[in-house]
């Protein structure tokens, strides 16, 4: 075995953790080995003055201003939280409008699938996209009656072409007719008359 090996069993053996069998080949190597003998007293001594050294005490108040460091160093990583959580907020609140972008680029989804599908002339798609509309028409119509004759040109112009029996389909009055519920007797009169032009133009 080698020496280094043997150091290290003489280190149990002074602190009294040494297996009997392993002791017993300690004390054969050491009746040969001088380097180890004087390894041995070197450990001796060292153990010796630091057995007669005094035990440190800690101060009486030692335990009571470790707990009070700990609590401080504890309250301000707390309030550091707490200033970053105040700071998100804040930062929201000087810049509104990073809450309303998700309903902006939803918003923004919807007009764009709404556009793609009645250029593909879904008529589900289309009748959603004229209820959606339509309401926003109807309020601005009875601000200014100007933009009715704006909204009967949309309306011919979605209507123009369309044979009897798509005209008779209820999808298409319930998209126009009840849109135009809210209009007054003499504009849904009107309207009705600019309806009966379309229709014998169109030879309906």
């Amino acid at each position: 075995m080698p020496c280094l090996k043997y150091r290290k069993l003489i280190s149990d053996q002074l602190d009294g953790k040494i297996d009997p069998k392993k002791e017993a080949k300690l004390k054969e190597h050491l009746f040969s080995c001088s380097a180890c003998r004087d390894y041995q007293e070197r450990l001796k001594m060292i153990q010796s003055v630091v057995a007669s050294l005094p035990s440190p005490k800690p101060p009486v108040n030692y335990w009571q201003e470790s707990m009070a460091r700990i609590k401080q160093r504890l309250k301000e990583e707390q309030g550091k939280e707490l200033l970053r959580e105040k700071g998100l907020i804040f930062w929201l609140r000087r810049r509104p409008w990073v809450m309303a972008l998700p309903v902006f680029l939803a918003s923004a989804a919807l007009i764009w699938y709404l556009s793609l599908a009645i250029k593909e002339k879904e008529p589900a798609i289309e009748y959603l996209a004229s209820q959606v509309v339509a309401p926003a028409w109807l309020d601005q119509i009875e601000l200014d009656p100007s933009d009715f004759q704006a909204f009967n040109e949309i309306i011919e112009a979605q209507i123009e072409g369309l044979t009897w029996e798509e005209m008779a389909d209820v999808q298409v009055w319930e998209d126009h007719w009840l849109s135009l519920e809210n209009l007054s007797a003499e504009e849904i009169e009107l309207l009705m008359k600019e309806l009966q032009g379309a229709e014998l133009e169109n030879g309906w």
